[in-house]
C-alpha cells in the first residue's frame, strides 16, 4: 500500500524543488534531500514536518550540489555534495564536519551501521582520444574519514563519448542518469551489486570484507520497447530535461536516443530481514521480486497503480521503503510503502 506522507499543498515545508535522495532513519524519520532548494527536509514517521537542515552556500555545513544522503545508526546525517565534498551533521542537524575529498566524488551512499557507509566513488579522467571516463567503485568507508577506503567491492569504467558538442554532452549525461551503469545496495553483513541492470539480470553478493558470497542469476527476459513506448520516452525525457536546463538559463537542441529494450532491473534494495528487493524493469506495473541470500525467490510484490503514474524512484533500506513519483507536473509527493497480506 502506498501512503502519502508529504502532500500538504501550500505549506512551503511540504513543497520540493527536486527530490534528489531520500533516507529513513532508525527512528522512523524521513529525510528528503532537495537539490534545487539546497536543504534537507525532515519529517516524523507520520509525515509531519519537523525541521530543515543545511542551507545554500559554500561555508561549513552549507549545500551547493548535494547528490546523496545517508542517516547512520547513531542518528547523524551524511551528505555527499559534488562541490562541498563530504558533510556530516549530528542528529539535531548541527554541522559536525565538512570535508573536501582528496580524489573523486561520493554518491549513492547507504549507511550500514553507526559508523560506516557503502557508496560509489567516482574519479573522472580524460582519455588520450579526447573522451572522458568515470572510474567508479562500490566501496566502504568510515563516515568520519571518507578518504580512507576500507573495502572495495566492485569496479566499472564508464566511457563518455562527448567532446565539445553540447548535444552529445547532454545525451551522455542523461544516459548516465536514466540508465545507471550498475546498481547496488547493502544489508546487514553483505553488499549486493547488479553490474549490468540493462542487459544482464545477475546479482553479485559480497561479504563485508569484500569476499564473494555468490552470483545470483534471475530469470528475466529481454523485452523490446514498442514504438509507442519509445516515442513516449523521448517526449518525457526531452520535456523533463529541457525544462530542467531552462531553469538554469540554458537552451540548445538535442534529441534523446532511448535504449531499445526495457531495463531488466530498475532498482534494488535490502529490507530489515536482509531480503533483496529487485524491481523488474520490463513490467508496466511496479513489480518487485524478493530473494534471500541463497537466491531463493521468496515472493513477488506488485504495487497498485497510483494516479496513473508510471515513472517512480524507490529508496529501500532496513528501516522502510519510500516511493517518489517522477512524472508529476506540479510538485513531488513522498509515499511510504507498507505491505498488507
Amino acid at each position: 500500500m502506498l501512503t502519502p506522507v508529504t502532500s500538504k499543498q501550500g505549506d512551503l515545508n511540504y513543497l520540493f524543488g527536486s527530490v534528489t535522495d531520500v533516507d529513513i532513519g532508525y527512528d522512523g524519520k524521513i529525510y528528503v534531500l532537495d537539490k534545487i532548494l539546497l536543504t534537507i527536509f525532515v519529517y516524523d514517521s507520520d509525515g509531519e514536518f519537523t525541521q530543515r537542515i543545511g542551507q545554500p552556500g559554500n561555508g561549513p555545513g552549507d549545500l551547493d550540489n548535494p547528490g546523496s544522503i545517508a542517516v547512520l545508526g547513531d542518528g547523524s546525517i551524511c551528505v555527499a555534495d559534488g562541490c562541498n565534498g563530504w558533510i556530516k551533521y549530528n542528529s539535531s542537524g548541527q554541522n559536525l564536519s565538512a570535508h573536501l575529498l582528496d580524489s573523486g566524488t561520493r554518491g549513492m551512499i547507504v549507511a550500514v551501521d553507526s559508523t560506516d557507509i557503502v557508496g560509489r566513488q567516482s574519479v573522472h579522467r580524460r582519455l588520450k582520444d579526447g573522451r572522458h571516463s568515470r572510474d567508479m567503485t562500490v566501496c566502504r568507508w568510515n563516515a568520519s574519514d571518507p578518504d580512507s577506503i576500507i573495502t572495495t567491492y566492485f569496479y566499472k569504467e564508464y566511457i563518455m563519448s562527448h567532446g565539445p558538442d553540447m548535444a552529445q554532452l547532454m545525451q551522455d549525461g542523461v544516459s548516465f542518469s536514466v540508465y545507471p551503469p550498475f546498481l547496488f545496495s547493502a544489508g546487514y553483513g553483505f553488499v549486493c551489486v547488479a553490474p549490468e541492470p540493462l542487459d544482464d539480470p545477475i546479482l553479485l553478493l559480497f561479504n563485508d570484507d569484500g569476499s564473494m558470497i555468490d552470483t545470483l542469476s534471475l530469470p528475466y527476459p529481454v523485452i523490446p520497447k514498442t514504438q509507442e513506448e519509445i516515442e513516449e520516452e523521448i517526449a518525457y525525457i526531452e520535456g523533463y530535461y529541457n525544462n530542467l536546463i531552462s531553469g538554469y538559463g540554458m537552451h540548445f537542441e538535442w534529441e534523446w536516443e532511448p535504449y531499445p529494450n526495457h531495463p531488466m532491473i530498475s532498482s534494488i534494495g535490502v529490507d530489515s530481514l536482509n531480503r533483496i528487493w529487485v524491481q523488474r524493469g520490463f513490467e508496466h506495473q511496479i513489480t518487485f521480486d524478493l530473494y534471500d541470500l541463497s537466491g531463493e525467490h521468496l515472493m513477488t510484490a506488485v504495487l497498485p497503480d497510483r494516479n496513473n503514474i508510471h515513472h517512480w524512484e524507490f529508496f529501500i533500506n532496513e528501516n522502510g521503503i519510500i516511493a517518489v513519483p517522477q512524472d508529476i507536473t506540479n510538485h513531488y509527493v513522498i509515499y511510504l510503502l507498507s505491505l498488507e497480506n
